[in-house]
């Protein structure tokens, strides 16, 4: 697996004065979030380096911190709840192209036992549980090992946020807004050094 990141780096590492990074990613652009983890939680593609002096927390959904051990893992990483006090330092749209493509997802039509099964986890945890595969370790047909698959991610620019004590629901989701519009751009920036056509647009749903 090969993950990379664009030059926009560069750019980004000049225009933070700070030495935190909240990053705030879409929901899950595949299982796990593989390019988020790998690039921000750990050294494999030269975090540190690439932004001296800067912390990175991967902002993750408040369901997972509740569940014992599990929480003490990501915890571990830097990781941190994507809860309302969470949002109060800078935001910064990331996109990893190539994530779709490392695991298959089990078919589930709207109307089908398992797209309701879903909806149900849904509304209890606050997001809805993919079934997924992929290879295993030594055969390339079934397993939960990510198939063989690049990885780029690229960086766009912060998002400015003006701290309040206790943000309103339309404050959060004004700035939800402006996030999901500098995501749309970030994308379609880059789709054409990654693979995707003219006609292809980044949808939220």
């Amino acid at each position: 697996m090969k993950i990379e990141f664009a030059p926009m780096n560069v750019p980004l590492r000049r225009r933070l004065g700070g030495s935190t990074v909240d990053v705030l990613l879409p929901g899950s652009r595949c299982s796990g979030g593989v390019g988020a983890f790998g690039n921000f939680c750990t050294e494999s593609t030269g975090f540190s380096r690439l932004f001296p002096g800067l912390t990175s927390h991967l902002l993750m959904l408040p369901f997972w911190f509740r569940v014992p051990l599990f929480r003490e893992y990501i915890m571990s990483g830097g990781l941190v709840s994507s809860s309302k006090s969470s949002l109060s330092y800078l935001l910064v749209p990331v996109f990893s192209f190539g994530e779709n493509e490392l695991f298959d997802q089990i078919k589930n039509p709207s109307g089908s036992n398992l797209r309701m099964l879903q909806n149900q986890l849904q509304s209890i945890m606050g997001f809805a549980v993919p079934l997924f595969h992929a290879r295993g370790v030594f055969q390339y047909s079934l397993g939960l090992m990510p198939y063989r698959k690049s990885i780029h991610t690229v960086v766009g620019k912060p998002i400015s946020v003006a701290q309040t004590p206790c943000p309103s629901s339309e404050d959060i989701e004004s700035l939800h807004q402006v996030y999901l519009t500098c995501l749309k751009d970030l994308f379609e920036q880059n789709k054409h050094t990654y693979g995707f056509n003219d006609d292809q647009h980044l949808t939220f749903k």
